[in-house]
């Protein structure tokens, strides 16, 4: 993280529904505290605690989540903890998501982070049914700073890539079920 920010130190995402939970399950008061931290830390400070928790304390209560790609908006922090337990914990297993760039600009109050997301399909998603297939999207985040918390956030990643993805596993599967028959 560097720069001497206070934000509490997190493991990157690495695919244990425990390690991964932990950020889901906070407490009243380790929120509040959280959100203490935040006041006293830089822009780029936060967007990286962030980008490496994916933990939905750092939005603000009000905020919306936007998926560009996908046309939904994800409104209030209860909610963007509930969509990123459904991708991070539900949707896909062996979850890793490499953070490649953090860029800020602290006039704007922007952050931006670009990060390659792998998993394994685990759960139906998007309407597509269960693969098991890995898949490696990147994804890139650009997110609106206000009062120390994010207040907007969109997230642009290449369906066409994520569903080919799912498309390749599928078709590996069938073919894997026809030659063991």
């Amino acid at each position: 993280m560097g720069h001497g920010a206070p934000f509490p130190r997190r493991d990157r995402l690495a695919g244990s529904p425990h390690q991964i939970s932990v950020f889901l399950r906070r407490s009243r008061s380790e929120a509040l505290s959280n959100v203490g931290l935040v006041t006293r830390g830089s822009i780029r400070d936060l967007v990286e605690a962030y980008a490496q928790s994916r933990d939905p304390l750092y939005f603000a209560p009000e905020a919306v989540l936007e998926q560009v790609s996908l046309g939904r908006l994800v409104r209030g922090r209860t909610a963007i903890g509930a969509m990123l337990r459904a991708l991070y914990l539900e949707a896909f297993s062996e979850v890793h998501e490499e953070l490649r760039r953090v860029v800020v600009d602290d006039t704007r109050r922007i952050g931006v982070v670009e990060s390659l997301f792998t998993g394994r399909h685990a759960h139906e998603t998007l309407g597509l049914p269960l693969t098991g297939g890995q898949v490696k999207v990147p994804i890139v985040g650009v997110y609106e700073i206000e009062e120390r918390l994010i207040v907007r956030g969109r997230l642009y990643f290449d369906v066409a890539t994520l569903l080919g993805r799912f498309a390749e596993s599928h078709e590996h599967e069938a073919t894997k079920r026809e030659n063991e028959q």
